[in-house]
């Protein structure tokens, strides 16, 4: 990811090694991982998080976590992913954090509408998924909000930090869909 994002009020960048204690805001929080089959991340965690996207991009030279920032104040509110699920087949996951004070803003699917836009339009991805627990009523409202669709509940798939069995939505979305939903919106 050579240059980044802009939307009109967020920056799509790299993380930085510089972003490591505005990182741990969001991945150290024990809140951020309720619905998220993984502890909350330490220093080390973190910083292996960001050393990683640094030196092994996923598609072509894009980290698989990526910051977001306000363009305004450069603070960073929140972490998307972007990991790949098939390179045959042109699939990545998507994914998104955001830290507690910044949840409710639209900051969350703006950042992911204009990173599926470029996974769309530029980096020639077909598909894009993602998942998230039934109960986290917000993410898979965004997941609807970019046009998602639902295409399956895993029953009993994951544990979470409760020591208990939860389900999983599993959202998707093709380029064709994409290109539809969003050429109707500007007409």
């Amino acid at each position: 990811m050579k240059t980044p994002i802009y939307t009109e009020r967020l920056t799509i960048r790299p993380l930085l090694i510089d972003d490591l204690d505005q990182v741990l805001t969001i991945t150290g929080q024990p809140e951020t991982y309720t619905y998220i089959p993984e502890e909350p991340m330490g220093e080390m965690e973190a910083r292996t998080m960001i050393e990683r996207g640094q030196n092994i991009p996923n598609v072509n030279d894009l980290p698989p976590d990526i910051a977001v920032t306000l363009t305004e104040t450069k603070e960073l509110v929140g972490l998307l992913s972007f990991n790949t699920v098939s390179n045959r087949f042109r699939a990545m996951e998507i994914g998104w954090m955001f830290h507690t004070a910044h949840r409710g803003k639209g900051y969350a699917s703006e950042a992911a509408r204009a990173l599926m836009n470029c996974g769309f339009s530029t980096l020639g991805i077909h598909r894009i998924i993602a998942i998230c627990d039934p109960r986290n009523i917000p993410s898979f409202r965004i997941m609807e909000k970019l046009g998602m669709r639902l295409e399956a509940e895993f029953v009993d798939s994951v544990i979470l930090s409760d020591g208990e069995w939860h389900n999983e939505y599993f959202y998707a979305i093709t380029e064709k869909e994409w290109a539809n939903k969003f050429y109707q919106e500007e007409i």
